[in-house]
């Protein structure tokens, strides 16, 4: 079965042009994340091991390459150590 995306709502998969990354390390950012991706739903105590979360959800400013991958000069997006995810698909709000 192929990785998804772990937002609620969210059915996207690793493509050509859908990348996912994982929860960052930096406890402050991290809880950020996990803030959005269970949004108004109960933080489980656990937090799995596979969470996800597409490049859908992340600004252009997000990714340090977003203009080369583009372009064609990068093969993958990388993203900020500190991006926050902030769009929520299929409604027009932000985090």
């Amino acid at each position: 079965m192929a990785e998804s995306c772990s937002v609620f709502g969210c059915k996207s998969t690793k493509s050509d042009t859908v990348s996912l990354h994982v929860l960052p390390k930096d406890p402050g950012t991290r809880a950020k994340w996990i803030q959005f991706i269970w949004r108004a739903r109960a933080v489980p105590a656990k937090i799995p091991d596979k969470i996800r979360v597409c490049s859908h959800h992340f600004s252009d400013d997000s990714f340090v390459n977003f203009t080369q991958k583009l372009m064609g000069f990068a093969s993958k997006l990388i993203l900020n150590p500190y991006a926050v995810p902030s769009f929520y698909l299929g409604d027009n709000t932000t985090s």
